[in-house]
């Protein structure tokens, strides 16, 4: 039986499987074209998004065998 495990992203290695998790879900579909991932970094900083200095948000992993293979974000 496959068992889920979800976690908390709480690390600068979290966030960039995070991230890019999209690029590896995507990476067989021709027409998919990645975001600027620099935007995506600014966007989750709380320094440079400043909705997140004042909003309860989690970024969430949900991993099967050690692998990302889904993720939420809970406000």
């Amino acid at each position: 039986m496959n068992m889920l495990q979800i976690q908390e992203v709480v690390s600068k290695s979290d966030l960039k499987e995070f991230i890019h998790l999209p690029e590896k879900l995507h990476t067989n579909h021709k027409n998919w074209v990645p975001p600027i991932y620099k935007d995506e970094w600014n966007y989750f900083n709380p320094r440079t998004n400043r909705a997140f200095s004042y909003c309860d948000t989690i970024l969430i992993l949900a991993r099967n065998k050690g692998e990302v293979v889904h993720t939420v974000i809970l406000f």
